[in-house]
């Protein structure tokens, strides 16, 4: 099974194959385990709690040693990896945007679109001069009434040259 005179501090390395994340898997009459888990279900004696993971205290997935392995919540498992510096969120220089500045699909930023004057500030807001801008089915609707009144104008307007020519 384990190496007994394995010091408890030492991470103990199992030989098996592993699994994509780096566990190593073990098979246990039939079933295909990650061998952590395995070990923890032995030395707690019992299964591991729905809801439960075997959670390590060093970074080493391969590491199946029972003193480095202890059942532990998701909560738990995220806690331990932001304090040993796992979840470090890049930030400046290191950051994807700042290394990547091509995959920002934004355009120009919005401070430099306010000063080129591309978004209406000041006299020029719509809530100054009093309509507010229509955009899609209004402004479609705005554009086929005010269609259907300059027709009726001209009509109208050619009524009323016929009728003076009649005269």
């Amino acid at each position: 099974m384990l190496e007994e005179d394995t010091p408890s501090n030492d991470c103990i390395i199992s030989p098996r194959k592993t699994d994509k994340d780096g566990y190593p898997k073990k098979e246990v009459a039939g079933k295909t385990w990650r061998e952590n888990r395995w070990v923890l279900t032995q030395k707690l004696g019992r299964s591991i709690l729905p809801g439960m993971l075997a959670c390590h205290t060093r970074d080493n997935p391969a590491c199946i040693n029972p003193e480095h392995i202890y059942e532990g919540t998701l909560q738990d498992n995220y806690r331990d990896s932001w304090v040993r510096g796992r979840r470090n969120i890049p930030s400046g220089d290191d950051h994807w945007m700042d290394k990547y500045p091509e995959r920002i699909s934004r355009g120009i930023k919005h401070s430099e679109s306010i000063k080129q004057g591309s978004i209406p500030r000041g006299d020029n807001h719509w809530t100054r001069n009093g309509s507010k801008p229509l955009t899609g089915h209004s402004a479609l609707m705005k554009a086929r009434k005010q269609r259907r009144k300059d027709e009726i104008d001209r009509i109208a307007l050619y009524s009323r040259k016929d009728n003076s020519n009649s005269i």
